[in-house]
């Protein structure tokens, strides 16, 4: 793994270990497929609008997106990979560029129900923080159980996301996903699929889902950066049927 800090707005190498994450700080996860950084600016939106809640966002400005672009281009041509923004709280902020090669996972994936609940009412709810240590639980407790993802239920006992994702689930013939009211996060993904809902003339939307509805779906689809969109084909001991392909496709990138 490489690494690189924003230094007077240039990226420089950089020996500074891995943040744990753990603490009061930001960040984005976002996908190199090889030629180009997808939905760049997007999540700097997102982390700038974090940024102006807790601190200042005048180092929003020291982020280069083209510096960043340049700089995959130049080492990382044809390699997909996770790139990591963190933002954390020292003396001043500072901004961290993690590059990792990925691998897309297989599609028809399995969930875990999780015992974490999210509250809607915590102070970070919406927000990509780095105080996540119990999102990470629930999700290596699923791996721990064969599944590839967690489903969190918040404490007032509705779908919230995975540990890692937002969530579709087709219903009576509707794509609906929790409302952010849930405590879901905002996810990139989320946002593109609600969009490509509308501009395909699909019916979509933004209400609380019980588990029982998320059992019985027509469809269940995870999302996030890293994964896109994929199908879900299994929750706890329930099966999932997949999505139609002509419909799966106008979802997709």
């Amino acid at each position: 793994m490489k690494q690189y800090t924003f230094t007077g707005g240039e990226l420089r190498e950089s020996d500074i270990p891995e943040l744990s994450f753990n603490g009061l700080g930001f960040f984005e996860t976002l996908l190199w497929n090889g030629f180009a950084l997808l939905d760049l600016e997007r999540h700097l939106q997102r982390l700038k609008n974090s940024l102006a809640t807790f601190f200042s966002d005048k180092e929003y400005k020291n982020i280069k997106g083209d510096s960043l672009s340049s700089l995959l281009v130049s080492q990382f041509t044809g390699q997909r990979c996770r790139v990591r923004l963190t933002v954390y709280a020292s003396e001043s902020l500072q901004v961290i560029v993690s590059i990792a090669q990925y691998e897309s996972p297989h599609d028809g994936l399995t969930l875990r129900s999780s015992n974490f609940q999210p509250s809607a009412h915590r102070p970070l709810s919406g927000h990509k923080s780095t105080s996540y240590g119990d999102y990470a639980l629930a999700y290596q407790e699923a791996l721990s159980r064969d599944a590839d993802e967690a489903l969190l239920m918040n404490t007032e006992g509705y779908v919230c996301e995975g540990a890692t994702s937002n969530l579709f689930a087709l219903i009576n013939g509707i794509w609906v996903t929790p409302p952010l009211s849930s405590g879901c996060l905002p996810g990139i993904m989320r946002g593109l699929v609600i969009e490509r809902c509308k501009l395909a003339g699909l019916v979509y939307a933004e209400e609380n889902i019980s588990r029982e509805e998320i059992l019985t779906a027509d469809a269940v689809l995870v999302t996030n950066s890293l994964r896109r969109v994929q199908q879900v084909i299994c929750i706890d001991e329930t099966r999932i049927a997949k999505v139609d392909e002509k419909v799966l496709v106008k979802l997709l990138d």
